[in-house]
């Protein structure tokens, strides 16, 4: 079962981060003009650091083409099984 923890909004609106976790790990999914645009798994970490990340993207602090890498998810997060 999915937990939505809490979600981030940019200044103007046009960007949103909800920080999500299940009984196994917590993840990001990173949202603009309400289209999910990435995702990222926050292993062996704490939901303060995924809250700090939803919340600097959220800012422009940092950017999502930062973290195209393997450890993006690329399944719907809301669909529990799916890969």
């Amino acid at each position: 079962m999915t937990n939505e923890i809490e979600t981030y909004y940019s200044k103007d609106g046009r960007k949103h981060a909800v920080v999500n976790a299940t009984a196994s790990f917590i993840y990001v999914e990173f949202y603009h003009d309400e289209i999910l645009v990435g995702g990222l798994e926050v292993a062996n970490n704490s939901i303060y650091y995924a809250q700090s990340i939803a919340e600097n993207y959220c800012n422009d602090i940092i950017q999502l083409k930062l973290w195209r890498s393997n450890e993006i998810l690329e399944r719907n997060l809301h669909e529990p099984g799916t890969e």
